[in-house]
């Protein structure tokens, strides 16, 4: 069989896992997927906002080529979408988590969607929000996190872990590995977090001692910055953001690492999952992010901007028994690259409207 599960999360900075050289954080199964796979160490996000992201990915195609150049509200028009690329050469597609797709329910191919949007607009659209009224926490307004004036302020999750998103997530995600086990399938599992609000759940936001960890990387001259979107970003994220103590600062990244080691845990979960029904080496993994995050770096927080930590990106890919192993790429890749490795890797031919290059032949070590 010729499995393919993408993992995408969101806003994850490149440099906050162990296999790109954090040395404070911990993600083991982030940095195993990495040991068994290819670590591309420049990788982008081709356009640094959550819609235009995605939709290039799934669509092959740089943003401004589906007319998508921020989180908007018409409808992409995408000719050949990834899933139904995938459903035509007989695979089972299925989508858990955040996509983020426009419209909310747009299968673009899936046979299934099993959501759990950041900002779900009608619980009859999203399978969280279902989860969470029938096991009783209809009462929590905002699951992932209080936006609003509190959006860029450090949180604790008010739900034990094993009803988060990030939970719900892997659990649906490893329930589809399980039923379809003895198919081709087409598994989309996209997390939520580490997209603020930073609200890990209870044990993870004290991980990080805040005073252990690094302040943020700015000058004097970021205080005038030449990009106007990270002074429109802070005005509404962070107001003041020259006045924002380091302690506060620290607070926010120690709960940010916390976000990431928790949904490390459920990476973790998704692939003993494979190792138990023996589909590891029938599996493409693509491990990813749509795009990082500031976290105070150039006196900025959020993303928008092409410094590197907003649009560079993690971006592992592993195929055991078939690629290389423990392998570091320094080529230049994006998103839109996922769309050609995917179809090359199952068969598919790669239309001529894709702007991608497959990645599949630098698994192997060919240049």
């Amino acid at each position: 069989m010729r499995n393919i599960l993408l993992i995408m999360c969101d806003q994850l900075r490149f440099d906050a896992l162990g296999c790109y050289g954090n040395g404070i954080i911990r993600t083991p199964n982030i940095d195993r997927l990495a040991a068994r796979g290819v670590t591309f160490d420049n990788a982008y996000s081709n356009t640094p906002v959550c819609m235009p992201a995605r939709h290039s990915l799934i669509s092959g195609q740089n943003a401004f080529e589906i007319d998508m150049a921020d989180n908007c509200r018409h409808y992409p028009f995408i000719r050949y979408p990834l899933a139904r690329q995938l459903k035509n050469k007989g695979y089972y597609t299925c989508a858990v988590g955040k996509m983020h797709f426009m419209p909310a329910r747009e299968h673009f191919g899936f046979d299934k969607l099993i959501l759990s949007e950041e900002l779900p607009g009608h619980i009859c659209d999203d399978e969280y929000l279902q989860f969470l009224c029938e096991n009783g926490y209809s009462h929590v307004g905002e699951p992932n996190g209080k936006r609003s004036e509190n959006y860029y302020k450090p949180q604790v999750s008010p739900l034990p872990e094993n009803v988060h998103s990030d939970f719900f997530v892997a659990e649906n995600s490893i329930r589809v590995i399980e039923k379809n086990r003895n198919r081709n399938f087409f598994l989309f599992t996209s997390f939520v977090k580490p997209h603020p609000p930073f609200e890990p759940c209870g044990g993870y936001e004290r991980m990080y001692p805040p005073e252990s960890l690094p302040e943020p990387s700015r000058t004097q001259a970021d205080l005038k910055p030449l990009d106007r979107m990270v002074e429109v970003q802070n005005d509404y994220k962070i107001n003041g953001i020259e006045n924002i103590t380091k302690e506060q600062e620290a607070l926010l990244k120690s709960r940010y690492y916390g976000c990431i080691t928790q949904l490390d845990v459920q990476v973790g979960r998704i692939l003993d999952a494979l190792d138990k029904y023996g589909l590891t080496e029938e599996t493409l993994i693509i491990f990813t992010s749509d795009h990082g995050e500031m976290m105070g770096d150039h006196y900025s927080y959020g993303k928008r901007t092409y410094f590197e930590q907003s649009c560079r990106i993690p971006m592992i890919i592993s195929k055991p028994g078939e690629c290389l192993s423990g392998l570091r790429d320094s080529q230049l890749v994006s998103l839109k690259d996922v769309y050609s490795t995917i179809l090359e890797y199952a068969g598919e031919p790669i239309p001529e409207i894709c702007s991608g290059l497959s990645l599949y032949p630098l698994l192997k070590g060919c240049k």
